[in-house]
């Protein structure tokens, strides 16, 4: 396999090019910002020679990169509420605030609707609002967090690979 296969391969699960609004709301985390630019990871692959790139190729086979659209449209827009997107991705402190954020939200509701209290209104609609825009926030998030999760990965096996 030559280093562009190898790249084509894996290049939908790497960093996109994102614009201002992406990479304001995103900075701050953990994988907030790529290691290292896309070119630069092609640049790296071409300068294995082909056993490198075979053992590199054998290494991503076995370390199964998280692929990108299957935490978007399942984990995150359909399951998001629970936190499962951020549990799948290794941010566990924060899918167990989603997850708390969401039940402590449904019980809230619920009590609202058996004591029919303004107050208990009130906050219900504060949570779910608040879990509204965790939520649309983290349509945008994740995606890049795990993009450079999978760039982190790469760039280790080559360097592995290379020592």
């Amino acid at each position: 396999m030559d280093a562009t296969s190898l790249f084509l391969s894996i290049e939908n699960k790497l960093p996109k090019e994102y614009g201002f609004f992406r990479k304001k709301i995103s900075r701050g985390y953990k994988y907030s910002e790529p290691i290292m630019s896309n070119e630069d990871l092609k640049k790296k692959l071409e300068a294995l020679n082909s056993d490198e790139l075979d053992k590199v190729y054998a290494r991503l086979q076995y370390t199964k990169l998280k692929n990108p659209t299957l935490v978007f449209w399942v984990y995150n827009f359909l399951l998001g509420g629970f936190g499962v997107a951020r549990f799948y991705i290794g941010q566990i402190g924060f899918g167990i605030f989603r997850l708390a954020l969401t039940l402590l939200s449904v019980i809230i509701g619920f009590v609202a609707e058996s004591s029919y209290d303004s107050f208990w209104f009130s906050v219900s609609k504060i949570l779910d609002y608040g879990n509204f825009g965790i939520a649309i926030i983290d349509l945008f998030i994740v995606g890049v967090l795990l993009r450079n999760q999978n760039l982190e990965k790469v760039n280790l096996i080559i360097d592995e690979v290379k020592s």
